[in-house]
């Protein structure tokens, strides 16, 4: 299979700069895979290829793309040309929704983001920090999340607090910006840290503003979509790449239960990561595991082992290249 990979519209050292599809390829004449959204939206590498038996594409921009306003974006994001005979999304609701859009035919198809088996590491580290967050601060959740980390041995990575969308006074942000560990830090460095740690905590929820409201309202049948399901909640689920990351470092995810819980597609609650429900719940939660952690390796193993099996980068190009 040949396979197009185009990161120019993706963030600057975001995982899937290390998925390395394009060093799986071929130069197969017949077959096509199309990795992320530039690859997708180059109308020249569309027209080269379109003669091709089987075209696939791969991106993980949904349920994002619907947010947008963006005719262009959300029409190459729902293949609304059916150009591919597969496309490979994060979003299980998406899938569906465009599924029944196209009569019912398996033309969407689920895939996490994945790990390149070649950055697992290969041997085991010893736990020296408690918890950690990385991340921009979009809502309350991630506030939360640093108070209860603060009296632990955390750390805390951002993009840059110019990017951060929550509202809040002077003072708390100065409260906030006073526990980074590091801003834009590559996400090697972050991993070695990872590895040396017991809890990450996270969300699988996007906050959304009126804008966006109003642009997934101007969707035709966007209430028949179930990510869609609690806009009066102004959220969306969305399956971050953390939980991956987190499995394949060996780090307990503690992930806030949300109306969707779409990490049960990937992984089991208490077998391979923990939820906590409230915020308040949450500095008990960390407390609990980081003192009994005994308790909880078996399930940063069998998340571990269930990664290395179902989501590397090997595993879904084998996948995607059987069809």
């Amino acid at each position: 299979m040949k396979v197009i990979q185009d990161l120019s519209d993706n963030y600057p050292d975001d995982v899937n700069h290390y998925t390395k599809f394009s060093e799986m390829g071929d130069n197969c004449d017949k077959e096509v895979l199309f990795v992320d959204l530039g690859a997708v939206s180059d109308p020249f590498a569309r027209h080269a290829h379109r003669n091709y038996e089987r075209k696939v594409a791969c991106v993980w921009e949904q349920p994002c793309a619907w947010t947008s306003g963006r005719g262009d974006t959300m029409s190459i994001s729902g293949d609304f040309e059916d150009y591919f005979d597969q496309y490979y999304t994060i979003c299980p609701y998406s899938a569906k929704w465009l599924n029944d859009h196209f009569h019912g035919r398996e033309k969407f198809k689920l895939a996490i983001v994945p790990y390149n088996i070649n950055d697992v590491p290969q041997r085991k580290y010893e736990k020296e920090h408690d918890v950690i967050y990385w991340g921009n601060l979009h809502s309350v959740d991630h506030l939360f999340m640093l108070e209860a980390m603060r009296g632990f041995k955390s750390n805390f990575y951002t993009v840059h607090p110019a990017h951060w969308t929550v509202k809040m006074n002077q003072q708390y942000y100065q409260r906030f910006a006073s526990q980074i560990s590091g801003i834009s830090e590559p996400r090697r460095n972050m991993w070695e840290i990872l590895r040396k740690t017991k809890i990450f905590v996270m969300t699988n929820v996007i906050p959304l503003n009126d804008v966006q409201v109003n642009h997934i309202k101007s969707i035709p049948k966007w209430e028949k979509c179930e990510a869609f399901n609690h806009l009066d909640q102004m959220i969306l689920p969305q399956m971050k790449t953390r939980a991956v990351e987190a499995a394949f470092n060996k780090t307990l995810s503690l992930v806030k239960k949300d109306p969707w819980n779409v990490i049960e597609h990937f992984f089991e609650p208490d077998v391979d990561f923990v939820y906590y429900e409230s915020n308040e719940e949450l500095p008990g939660k960390i407390k609990e595991i980081t003192e009994n952690w005994g308790d909880y390796e078996h399930m940063v193993e069998n998340a571990y082992n269930k990664a290395v099996e179902n989501y590397t980068s090997q595993k879904l190009f084998e996948i995607m290249s059987e069809g």
